[in-house]
Protein backbone atom coordinates (compact mmCIF):
# COMPACT_ATOMS: atom_id res chain seq x y z
CA UNK A 1 0.00 0.00 0.00
CA UNK A 2 2.89 2.34 1.23
CA UNK A 3 4.63 1.67 -2.28
CA UNK A 4 1.88 2.51 -4.43
CA UNK A 5 1.17 6.00 -2.69
CA UNK A 6 4.45 6.46 -3.43
CA UNK A 7 4.33 6.08 -6.95
CA UNK A 8 1.41 8.09 -6.94
CA UNK A 9 3.24 10.78 -5.80
CA UNK A 10 5.67 10.44 -7.83
CA UNK A 11 3.68 10.25 -11.01
CA UNK A 12 1.83 13.13 -9.68
CA UNK A 13 5.18 14.98 -9.97
CA UNK A 14 6.27 14.34 -13.08
CA UNK A 15 3.33 14.69 -14.85
CA UNK A 16 3.52 18.17 -13.35
CA UNK A 17 7.03 18.55 -14.66
CA UNK A 18 5.87 17.39 -18.07
CA UNK A 19 3.26 19.79 -18.16
CA UNK A 20 5.47 22.80 -16.78
CA UNK A 21 8.31 21.61 -19.95
CA UNK A 22 5.29 21.06 -22.30
CA UNK A 23 4.48 24.67 -21.52
CA UNK A 24 7.90 25.88 -22.37
CA UNK A 25 8.53 24.58 -25.44
CA UNK A 26 5.13 25.09 -26.76
CA UNK A 27 4.98 28.98 -25.49
CA UNK A 28 1.76 31.27 -25.28
CA UNK A 29 0.84 32.95 -28.58
CA UNK A 30 1.94 36.80 -28.11
CA UNK A 31 -0.24 39.03 -30.16
CA UNK A 32 0.41 43.36 -30.47
CA UNK A 33 -2.84 45.15 -31.06
CA UNK A 34 -1.77 48.80 -31.87
CA UNK A 35 -4.15 51.50 -32.98
CA UNK A 36 -4.63 55.22 -32.39
CA UNK A 37 -6.02 56.85 -29.01
CA UNK A 38 -9.53 56.24 -29.00
CA UNK A 39 -9.06 53.59 -31.39
CA UNK A 40 -11.11 50.98 -29.47
CA UNK A 41 -8.89 48.95 -28.32
CA UNK A 42 -9.19 48.69 -24.47
CA UNK A 43 -13.14 47.60 -25.29
CA UNK A 44 -11.89 45.48 -28.33
CA UNK A 45 -9.67 43.56 -25.72
CA UNK A 46 -12.15 43.37 -23.01
CA UNK A 47 -14.92 41.75 -25.03
CA UNK A 48 -12.49 39.44 -26.28
CA UNK A 49 -10.99 38.70 -22.97
CA UNK A 50 -14.76 38.22 -21.45
CA UNK A 51 -15.79 35.45 -24.71
CA UNK A 52 -12.36 33.64 -25.03
CA UNK A 53 -10.88 31.47 -21.72
CA UNK A 54 -7.51 30.99 -23.23
CA UNK A 55 -6.60 34.47 -23.44
CA UNK A 56 -4.44 36.48 -21.37
CA UNK A 57 -4.72 40.31 -21.29
CA UNK A 58 -1.48 43.08 -20.91
CA UNK A 59 -3.26 46.40 -20.55
CA UNK A 60 -1.88 49.49 -21.24
CA UNK A 61 -0.41 50.80 -17.64
CA UNK A 62 -2.46 53.95 -18.23
CA UNK A 63 -2.62 54.12 -13.81
CA UNK A 64 0.93 54.27 -13.42
CA UNK A 65 1.00 57.21 -16.26
CA UNK A 66 -1.92 59.75 -14.37
CA UNK A 67 0.86 61.75 -12.41
CA UNK A 68 2.87 62.72 -15.85
CA UNK A 69 0.17 62.42 -18.36
CA UNK A 70 -1.68 65.61 -17.81
CA UNK A 71 1.78 67.80 -17.70
CA UNK A 72 2.85 65.98 -20.95
CA UNK A 73 -0.34 67.14 -22.85
CA UNK A 74 0.07 70.71 -21.13
CA UNK A 75 3.67 70.62 -22.31
CA UNK A 76 5.05 68.15 -24.51
CA UNK A 77 8.32 69.90 -25.06
CA UNK A 78 9.27 69.78 -21.20
CA UNK A 79 7.70 66.45 -20.28
CA UNK A 80 7.67 64.20 -23.80
CA UNK A 81 10.71 62.46 -23.32
CA UNK A 82 10.25 61.45 -19.33
CA UNK A 83 6.64 60.46 -20.14
CA UNK A 84 7.75 58.23 -23.42
CA UNK A 85 10.62 56.58 -21.06
CA UNK A 86 8.09 55.86 -18.32
CA UNK A 87 5.50 54.40 -20.88
CA UNK A 88 8.00 52.21 -22.28
CA UNK A 89 9.53 50.79 -18.91
CA UNK A 90 6.20 50.09 -17.11
CA UNK A 91 5.11 48.27 -20.68
CA UNK A 92 8.10 46.09 -20.82
CA UNK A 93 7.66 45.25 -17.09
CA UNK A 94 3.52 44.48 -17.83
CA UNK A 95 4.42 42.35 -20.92
CA UNK A 96 7.13 40.52 -19.19
CA UNK A 97 4.97 39.84 -15.63
CA UNK A 98 2.07 38.83 -17.65
CA UNK A 99 4.01 36.51 -20.27
CA UNK A 100 5.53 34.47 -17.48
CA UNK A 101 2.27 33.93 -15.56
CA UNK A 102 0.96 33.21 -19.05
CA UNK A 103 3.47 30.19 -19.26
CA UNK A 104 3.31 29.37 -15.64
CA UNK A 105 -0.74 28.60 -16.02
CA UNK A 106 -0.91 27.39 -19.76
CA UNK A 107 -2.95 30.49 -21.56
CA UNK A 108 -2.70 29.95 -24.95
CA UNK A 109 -2.49 33.58 -26.22
CA UNK A 110 -1.37 36.57 -25.05
CA UNK A 111 -2.38 39.73 -26.18
CA UNK A 112 -1.14 43.26 -25.72
CA UNK A 113 -2.06 46.79 -26.26
CA UNK A 114 0.45 47.94 -28.12
CA UNK A 115 4.59 47.57 -27.62
CA UNK A 116 7.42 48.99 -27.79
CA UNK A 117 7.24 49.23 -31.50
CA UNK A 118 4.26 50.95 -30.87
CA UNK A 119 6.01 53.78 -28.24
CA UNK A 120 8.42 54.47 -31.01
CA UNK A 121 5.92 55.34 -33.40
CA UNK A 122 4.44 58.30 -30.63
CA UNK A 123 8.40 59.51 -30.04
CA UNK A 124 8.53 59.72 -34.00
CA UNK A 125 6.04 62.52 -33.67
CA UNK A 126 7.23 64.24 -30.77
CA UNK A 127 10.47 63.96 -32.81
CA UNK A 128 9.15 65.07 -36.02
CA UNK A 129 7.28 68.01 -33.77
CA UNK A 130 10.75 69.33 -32.05
CA UNK A 131 9.05 68.14 -28.65
CA UNK A 132 11.81 65.85 -28.08
CA UNK A 133 15.83 67.18 -29.08
CA UNK A 134 17.92 64.56 -31.08
CA UNK A 135 20.36 63.73 -28.36
CA UNK A 136 17.03 62.45 -26.81
CA UNK A 137 15.37 60.44 -29.47
CA UNK A 138 19.52 58.84 -29.77
CA UNK A 139 19.04 57.87 -25.89
CA UNK A 140 15.47 56.53 -25.77
CA UNK A 141 16.33 54.59 -28.88
CA UNK A 142 19.06 53.17 -26.97
CA UNK A 143 16.54 52.47 -24.18
CA UNK A 144 14.10 50.78 -26.49
CA UNK A 145 16.54 48.96 -28.23
CA UNK A 146 18.18 46.82 -25.33
CA UNK A 147 15.02 46.23 -24.00
CA UNK A 148 13.67 44.68 -27.02
CA UNK A 149 16.08 42.36 -26.77
CA UNK A 150 14.47 40.49 -23.73
CA UNK A 151 11.00 41.31 -24.31
CA UNK A 152 8.87 37.98 -26.07
CA UNK A 153 9.14 38.19 -29.54
CA UNK A 154 5.31 38.67 -31.26
CA UNK A 155 3.48 35.88 -32.78
CA UNK A 156 1.54 39.31 -35.01
CA UNK A 157 1.36 42.57 -34.86
CA UNK A 158 -2.00 43.77 -35.84
CA UNK A 159 -3.22 47.27 -36.34
CA UNK A 160 -7.08 48.24 -35.42
CA UNK A 161 -7.60 51.09 -38.16
CA UNK A 162 -10.04 54.06 -37.20
CA UNK A 163 -10.24 56.96 -38.48
CA UNK A 164 -8.56 59.96 -36.82
CA UNK A 165 -12.06 62.17 -36.52
CA UNK A 166 -13.89 59.01 -35.28
CA UNK A 167 -10.82 58.64 -32.48
CA UNK A 168 -11.06 62.23 -31.50
CA UNK A 169 -14.88 61.45 -30.70
CA UNK A 170 -14.59 58.84 -28.81
CA UNK A 171 -11.47 60.63 -26.68
CA UNK A 172 -14.09 63.74 -25.96
CA UNK A 173 -16.53 60.77 -24.77
CA UNK A 174 -14.77 59.31 -22.32
CA UNK A 175 -13.52 62.18 -20.97
CA UNK A 176 -10.33 60.71 -19.80
CA UNK A 177 -8.11 63.68 -17.40
CA UNK A 178 -5.20 65.34 -20.06
CA UNK A 179 -7.20 64.33 -23.27
CA UNK A 180 -8.90 66.83 -23.74
CA UNK A 181 -5.92 69.03 -25.44
CA UNK A 182 -5.46 66.49 -27.75
CA UNK A 183 -6.12 67.63 -31.32
CA UNK A 184 -6.72 65.86 -34.53
CA UNK A 185 -3.60 66.79 -36.70
CA UNK A 186 -1.82 64.94 -33.93
CA UNK A 187 -4.23 61.98 -34.63
CA UNK A 188 -3.41 62.08 -38.38
CA UNK A 189 0.26 62.17 -37.85
CA UNK A 190 -0.19 59.23 -35.68
CA UNK A 191 -2.23 57.67 -38.48
CA UNK A 192 1.00 58.25 -40.64
CA UNK A 193 3.47 56.45 -38.32
CA UNK A 194 1.52 53.68 -38.29
CA UNK A 195 0.82 53.17 -42.00
CA UNK A 196 4.14 53.69 -42.34
CA UNK A 197 4.86 50.58 -39.64
CA UNK A 198 2.68 48.18 -41.25
CA UNK A 199 3.16 49.28 -44.53
CA UNK A 200 5.70 45.68 -44.70
CA UNK A 201 3.36 42.80 -43.91
CA UNK A 202 6.69 40.58 -43.00
CA UNK A 203 9.18 42.45 -40.49
CA UNK A 204 12.63 40.77 -38.94
CA UNK A 205 12.49 40.89 -35.29
CA UNK A 206 16.06 39.41 -33.70
CA UNK A 207 15.82 36.19 -35.57
CA UNK A 208 12.15 36.14 -36.83
CA UNK A 209 9.69 37.38 -38.97
CA UNK A 210 7.11 38.51 -37.61
CA UNK A 211 3.26 39.04 -39.82
CA UNK A 212 2.12 42.68 -39.60
CA UNK A 213 -1.54 43.20 -40.44
CA UNK A 214 -4.11 46.11 -40.72
CA UNK A 215 -7.27 45.12 -40.05
CA UNK A 216 -9.73 48.18 -41.39
CA UNK A 217 -12.64 48.70 -38.47
CA UNK A 218 -14.00 51.32 -40.27
CA UNK A 219 -18.16 51.27 -39.98
CA UNK A 220 -17.39 48.11 -37.92
CA UNK A 221 -19.19 48.03 -34.21
CA UNK A 222 -17.55 46.17 -31.18
CA UNK A 223 -20.10 43.87 -30.69
CA UNK A 224 -19.03 39.95 -29.65
CA UNK A 225 -19.53 38.53 -33.62
CA UNK A 226 -17.41 41.25 -34.66
CA UNK A 227 -14.93 40.66 -32.09
CA UNK A 228 -15.17 37.20 -32.29
CA UNK A 229 -14.49 37.42 -36.32
CA UNK A 230 -11.46 39.40 -36.23
CA UNK A 231 -9.70 37.86 -33.51
CA UNK A 232 -10.13 34.43 -35.44
CA UNK A 233 -8.00 36.81 -38.62
CA UNK A 234 -5.58 37.06 -35.74
CA UNK A 235 -4.74 33.63 -34.74
CA UNK A 236 -4.76 32.91 -38.46
CA UNK A 237 -1.47 31.86 -40.21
Amino acid sequence: MMLIVVYSIVAMIALVLMQKGFRKLFPPKFIVIDGLIGAGKSTFISRLRSQNKKVLVVPEPVDEWMGILPLFYQNKQRYAYSFQTLALVTRIKKIQETYQRAIDEGYEYVISERSPLSDQLFMNVLFNDRDVTPLEMEMYRKWKDMWMQIVPIPTKFVYLYVTSSTCLDRIKTRGRKGEDSIKQDYLEKLVQQHEILYSRQLQKIRDRLVPFVKIDMTGKSDDNETVRQVFENMISS
